[in-house]
């Protein structure tokens, strides 16, 4: 793989994840009319994994950043 193609996966993958972690961190803080498309137990969830990562994709195990992935489009959505 050349560095460019390189380069432009790695900023690809980061822009995945700065979109899931500004979607969940919204979400959580300020999300409150889709709070009924996420069950108690799934609101939880999205607080903890968006501390857990502190902002960092590698914070997070590849589960955990699936199941991050999950909420954040379950919640804006309602479903998943």
């Amino acid at each position: 793989m050349s560095p460019a193609l390189g380069t432009l996966a790695s900023r690809t993958a980061l822009l995945r994840w700065k979109l899931v972690y500004d979607g969940g961190k919204w979400l959580f803080e300020h999300g409150r009319r889709f709070w009924g498309n996420l069950s108690q137990d799934e609101r939880s969830d999205l607080g903890r994994l968006i501390k857990a990562s502190k902002g960092r994709r590698t914070n997070l195990s590849d589960p955990e950043y699936e199941r991050l992935k999950l909420l954040v489009k379950r919640g804006f959505t309602g479903s998943g």
